[in-house]
């Protein structure tokens, strides 16, 4: 894992179109009161039909059949454009084909159906990382945090955002140490990193 590295949210986790907990996995938590008043937008079942589609959709992308993926998806959210889910997935094949601003719009329409969807805040981020616009990239990982706030995910890319790019030494401290208590095993790489910071800061 290199120092400046970013853990994304890759397309072959399932596609989850019912509603995510509020808690991430790896820990416990719960949303703000702020969220808590804004319910999670409930998803019905998937018929057959559209539960084929999304097999479909997945399958392409383990092919790197975009075009393909995306129009399954296209057809999937026509049916469903209540799963939120959906159109973080149609952001990540946009993603995938160098459509950032289409990703980014994606992602964002993702987010307003779904404040807490992970999937869409996380990419959302990397993308305004890359863009330079490191403050947005903390509001989003931020948003996704008290949504999940046992994700190990998003507590090391806010860490790397923090300590490489808003120089917020001790908030990358705790993140990294959060992201470490968040693992079923310690990652080597990132306990040399602590050490570091440690130095550092003291």
């Amino acid at each position: 894992m290199r120092r400046d590295g970013w853990v994304v949210w890759l397309v072959l986790i399932p596609i989850l179109l019912s509603g995510c907990a509020a808690t991430g996995g790896g820990g416990s938590g719960t949303a703000s009161k702020t969220e808590a008043s804004q319910a999670r937008p409930s998803t019905e079942p998937l018929t057959e039909t559209q539960a084929a589609l999304e097999r479909q959709a997945r399958e392409a992308v383990s092919q790197n059949a975009y075009d393909v993926a995306l129009a399954h998806l296209k057809q999937l959210h026509a049916e469903r454009p209540d799963a939120a889910s959906v159109i973080a997935r149609m952001g990540w094949v946009r993603q995938q084909q160098s459509r950032r601003e289409r990703a980014i719009a994606l992602y964002r329409d993702a987010v307003t159906i779904d404040p807490g969807q992970r999937l869409a805040l996380n990419n959302l981020a990397l993308l305004e990382r890359q863009r330079g616009r490191f403050e947005e990239a903390r509001r989003w990982l931020e948003q996704g945090l008290r949504w999940h706030p046992g994700s190990a995910r998003l507590h090391y890319n806010l860490a790397v955002l923090l300590e490489l790019h808003l120089l917020e030494l001790e908030q990358a401290l705790s993140h990294y140490r959060r992201y470490q208590t968040l693992r079923s095993g310690e990652d080597a790489t990132v306990s040399g990193w602590i050490a570091d910071l440690e130095r550092r800061i003291n």
